[in-house]
């Protein structure tokens, strides 16, 4: 009796063991199940990070494109507002002057329409640069503000001899103007391209041709 008892109870003991070891090994397996499932979740999640991040580069690749090319135009633009005020300028300043028929009336004709012309030019370019300076760096908008600075201050001396001559002075006294348009005609001849060309290397770098 008591050996049967006996045999019993180590019968029970091995088989809770076993259940013991069944269970401690499905809770195991349960928790690698569940780990499994985390690094899924974290790797999806990387993922979509991921693909989030590589849009969000590509965006700003297309507007910042987008925004060079408008860069592009512009400059392209401002550029050619340049040259069409630069050729009027030398036209006008040029020391050597002569109408085209011979005739003093049509001289003074074609000088006004010179005059004219360069103010009109120069006018265009201001314009265009206040409207559209945002698009510029430091550099570019130092240099086309010193450029146009100089020249209505130029193109202010070298056409102080008929605004004093609309004011009534006599031609006695207009000496010293006269020497200002002098003045102002050789700084724009000498300088004004030195200026230009500064403008055109900010602009190649700009552009990314230099």
């Amino acid at each position: 009796m008591y050996k049967t008892e006996y045999l019993k109870k180590l019968a029970q003991n091995r088989a809770d063991k076993e259940t013991a070891r069944e269970t401690a090994f499905e809770t195991k397996l349960g928790e690698n199940l569940a780990t499994k499932q985390d690094i899924a979740e974290i790797t999806s999640k990387i993922e979509e990070v991921k693909q989030k991040f590589d849009l969000n580069k590509i965006t700003y690749q297309i507007q910042y494109a987008k925004l060079h090319e408008r860069r592009m135009s512009i400059i392209e633009q401002m550029y050619e507002m340049v040259i069409i005020l630069n050729n009027h300028l030398m036209d006008y300043v040029s020391p050597f002057q002569s109408s085209k028929s011979g005739k003093q009336e049509d001289f003074e004709k074609e000088q006004l329409d010179k005059q004219t012309n360069t103010f009109n030019a120069y006018n265009t370019l201001l314009q265009f640069y206040h409207t559209k300076k945002l698009f510029f760096d430091d550099n570019v908008r130092q240099k086309a503000e010193e450029l146009l600075n100089l020249i209505r201050s130029k193109l202010l001396d070298f056409t102080s001899v008929e605004r004093m001559k609309s004011y009534g002075v006599i031609q006695a006294e207009l000496k010293e103007h006269y020497e200002k348009r002098h003045q102002a005609g050789n700084f724009i001849s000498e300088e004004f391209p030195k200026l230009l060309n500064s403008l055109e290397k900010e602009f190649q770098k700009t552009i990314g041709v230099e």
